[in-house]
């Protein structure tokens, strides 16, 4: 392993499940000498307990109330000393090697700020996990299911150099999924922590993109392999995630894009629901799954806020269902 001093920064939410195996992998790649601070975004009463098994001397730090993930990010970079900074998912799980290609690959990148593996699926199998900057294109790709007739349309460049298995050298890319990121500290000294408007979702996009703004890469590593077992937190609070995928795009687009093109963007996404709608309510006249209702009421309610609220608005919607999603949930 490269001679530098790492700090992990993972932000815990409903994780019980799946915390001990992402500590006990990087505990195992790291040879337990990492800084490891543990945000735990719904106070769950055995996070501390389950740290401290897997992880002597680990930091945990407990938030009463869902502060959302970009903010308890920032809890958890504030109090880290070490150079640089993994940011880590509860549900990844480092495969043998990876944290060792990704720190030597920072000391022979000095123009990488920001390196991501590859992630594999729950079979072992990689996914696409790096993408072009946000735009009206991709976005129209990916929410009207574009991408399920033409896969290498807008994502042309990425998909086949990060899914080819005998491809591992590394590339820069615009963003790449922020389930694992290895960061240097001066990335964060020079543009600033992550943006806490974005409560769950294009925080990592956006990050990327002031860091590119201030001349630092992005770069994609396949030989550095994660597991990821996608969404096992935000699976269990349905309408916070479904909106999430949603607000988060219109923040996103109101800080980069300007009024004109947000405006289109929320067309996109209006369309988008209202083609989610009419499935789902054809589904629950044939007696659809046990959540077609939910999943209803969540797509007209953010139906609803994009059609009437704007950005501050949105933000404080959206703020406002991470604290209700926690208290359901307990």
């Amino acid at each position: 392993m490269a001679s530098l001093d790492l700090s992990a920064v993972i932000v815990a939410y409903l994780s019980a499940g799946t915390l001990p195996k992402a500590l006990a992998a990087l505990h195992m790649a790291s040879r337990g000498a990492a800084e490891v601070v543990v945000i735990d975004n719904a106070a769950e009463p055995q996070t501390a307990s389950l740290v401290g098994t897997a992880w002597t001397g680990a930091t945990v730090i407990s938030n009463e109330t869902n502060r959302g993930f970009a903010a308890a990010v920032n809890q958890g970079l504030a109090v880290t000393r070490g150079d640089p900074i993994l940011l880590f998912n509860p549900d990844a799980e480092l495969e043998p090697g990876a944290l060792d290609v990704l720190l030597d690959a920072l000391e022979r990148l000095p123009d990488g700020g920001i390196l991501a593996p590859r992630l594999l699926d729950r079979a072992g199998q990689p996914v696409l996990s790096c993408y072009p900057f946000l735009s009206l294109a991709s976005v129209a790709w990916r929410h009207l299911q574009l991408h399920r007739l033409m896969p290498n349309v807008v994502h042309g460049r990425y998909r086949p150099r990060s899914l080819a298995p005998m491809r591992l050298d590394p590339f820069p890319v615009d963003w790449a999924q922020g389930a694992c990121l290895l960061v240097r500290r001066k990335v964060f000294e020079r543009v600033g922590p992550l943006d806490e408007r974005f409560f769950l979702y294009c925080e990592e996009v956006d990050l990327c993109r002031r860091a590119a703004g201030a001349g630092w890469r992005t770069y994609y590593v396949p030989a550095a392999r994660v597991r990821h077992l996608e969404g096992s937190s935000s699976a269990q609070v349905v309408p916070l995630k479904l909106a999430s995928h949603y607000f988060s795009k219109v923040l996103y687009f109101d800080k980069h894009h300007g009024l004109v093109q947000t405006t289109l963007l929320r067309g996109v996404l209006l369309l988008d629901l209202a083609l989610r709608i009419a499935y789902r309510s054809a589904g629950l006249l044939l007696g659809g799954p046990a959540d077609a209702r939910l999943r209803l009421d969540s797509y007209r309610a953010i139906a609803s806020a994009l059609l009437t609220a704007g950005p501050r608005q949105i933000e404080a919607r959206w703020r406002a269902m991470g604290v209700t999603s926690l208290a359901s949930s307990r």
